[in-house]
């Protein structure tokens, strides 16, 4: 999953769009690049990012939308939770943790900050999952169970997570992790001075 960015008609139709709920004053059509990447959890949902270098430092919007209709993630789930309808959300034991980690990025939680520990990109989309992670699927509750490496509010910790068919994300418990404290020191180790 890469980023494509867009050309200036398509850019200009999403900008447009966004207008219209009120954040696309902050987009100048001249100074402004989109760009778009599908995800393996949505059928006909992509993940679209304005990004206006008109200012210093330059800063970036996230949408989700289906070509014709865009909406700002601002930290809630609201704005998730309309496209996990049956028709688009696709959660299986293959996606479930890309969801996870979208979820974890886009979504405001009350812990405080969360996210599975490993190698990001440029904006911060995981590139690879731990291998300590376990899923299961619950097929009595309709739902996936998941224990995972996670930086939790400061520290490092595996966490017991469950997802639900509409995509509700739950922390069940936590636990401290020696292991992924090393782990995470293999990360950060550098000879560059």
């Amino acid at each position: 999953m890469t980023w494509q960015i867009l050309d200036k008609p398509r850019t200009l139709r999403i900008i447009g769009a966004v207008k219209a709920n009120g954040l696309g004053n902050l987009f100048d059509p001249a100074t402004t690049e989109a760009r778009v990447r599908t995800l393996p959890f949505y059928r006909n949902i992509k993940l679209y990012r304005l990004t206006n270098y008109a200012t210093l430092p330059a800063f970036s919007l996230f949408y989700l939308g289906d070509d014709e209709n865009y909406t700002y993630l601002d930290g809630g789930f609201e704005g998730i939770r309309f496209y996990n309808t049956e028709q688009n959300l696709i959660l299986n034991k293959e996606t479930v943790l890309p969801y996870l980690d979208f979820y974890f990025i886009f979504v405001a939680m009350d812990a405080g900050e969360i996210g599975i520990l490993g190698a990001r990109d440029q904006y911060h989309i995981l590139e690879e999952f731990p291998s300590e992670t376990e899923v299961k699927f619950d097929a009595e509750r309709n739902l996936f169970m998941i224990k995972i490496p996670l930086y939790f509010d400061g520290s490092l910790m595996i966490g017991s997570i469950e997802i639900t068919s509409e995509g509700v994300v739950t922390i069940t418990d936590t636990k401290m992790s020696m292991q992924a404290q090393g782990r995470q020191a293999l990360y950060e180790t550098t000879t560059d001075y």
